[in-house]
């Protein structure tokens, strides 16, 4: 029997599992495992089939052994950029973000149009994410965007970098862009979400749409002193709230707004106005913070709506929270 079937028929269950094409995962590794196995047997110095040993075990919850198998393979073939991939997809899934980084990139650079290079750039994304290189993350997102625009891992993964860069128009634009594209049955990093508990829950929560925070503008006294906003003030807040407001309105103030105000045509027309700092509406939250700078007493100027007693304070743009 030639050794090329049975590392295909390895490297086809891999994949079986790895994009959610199989309804018994632990079948379909068990038979990808022997197969690769009697490769190995058949042609111990074929570099492609230490591969499938290595594609496999990482897909079956064997990392350490898809290490060796990788090593092995690249011992074989110094040049083989299978064979550097799979040892970095390996580092990652468990939990070696820094050992990763180094054999992804080579395997890209020996490879740069490999059919699965969307999961190759996304694994090399992680792995400089998760060693705090968020800038060299990017860079890599730009490259990857060009080979797979329309994988979601990827743009959201991109939408994470740009969280934590403060870049928050960008990653609510590659998270809109994520959730209007169709969900594949999987993205071959399952395992890097199964090993990694804590980087999954803070990848998952960077890359939410609704994580990603709108700014926070900075409204001054003359823009809540204009004719329309009074008015629609006015609708929210009692006129004795307004008149304490107006009063304090020459010094610094810090108040909130209600979400009815804040979603109504006329409001959102006012703040998207470029006049105002070109803000739109409506906001992610309940209650939103309009300041000035300074910090005084503000209590006469909290809306009745408000149950706290204060404004609901946001910190602008939001970040990559660890753990």
């Amino acid at each position: 029997m030639l050794p090329e079937a049975q590392i295909w028929r390895a490297r086809v269950n891999a994949g079986l599992i790895a994009y959610g094409w199989t309804e018994n995962p632990a079948a379909d590794g068990k038979e990808g495992l022997d197969a690769a196995l009697r490769a190995i047997y058949l042609d111990a110095r074929n570099p492609y089939a230490h591969y499938a040993l290595a594609i496999v075990s990482a897909y079956t919850g064997r990392a350490d052994q898809a290490i060796l198998a990788a090593e092995r393979s690249i011992e074989l073939g110094p040049s083989f950029a299978l064979g550097y991939l799979v040892l970095g997809m390996a580092h990652l899934f468990v939990g070696d973000a820094a050992g990763a980084r180094k054999p992804l990139a080579r395997g890209l650079e020996l490879n740069p149009h490999d059919p699965q290079n969307a999961v190759w750039f996304s694994l090399l994304m992680l792995a400089l994410f998760f060693s705090g290189d968020v800038e060299g993350a990017l860079d890599t997102g730009r490259a990857a965007l060009k080979s797979r625009p329309d994988w979601p891992a990827l743009l959201r993964i991109q939408a994470c970098c740009h969280t934590a860069v403060g870049h928050s128009q960008e990653a609510r634009g590659f998270a809109a862009a994520a959730s209007d594209l169709p969900e594949p049955a999987g993205d071959a990093l399952g395992p890097f979400r199964d090993g990694n508990k804590e980087w999954a829950t803070r990848l998952e929560g960077c890359c939410e749409r609704r994580n990603i925070k709108r700014p926070v503008p900075v409204v001054t006294p003359s823009f809540l002193k204009t004719r329309q906003t009074t008015a629609f003030l006015a609708d929210a807040w009692p006129p004795k709230r307004m008149r304490q407001c107006e009063r304090r309105m020459p010094a610094n103030i810090a108040t909130s707004m209600t979400t009815n105000f804040l979603q109504s045509g006329p409001a959102r027309q006012i703040l998207g106005n470029r006049r105002f700092g070109g803000v739109g509406a409506p906001f992610h939250s309940r209650r939103f913070e309009l300041s000035s700078l300074g910090a005084q007493d503000h209590s006469a100027c909290d809306p009745p709506h408000c149950s706290s007693g204060s404004p609901d304070r946001r910190s602008g743009p939001g970040s990559c929270a660890s753990g």
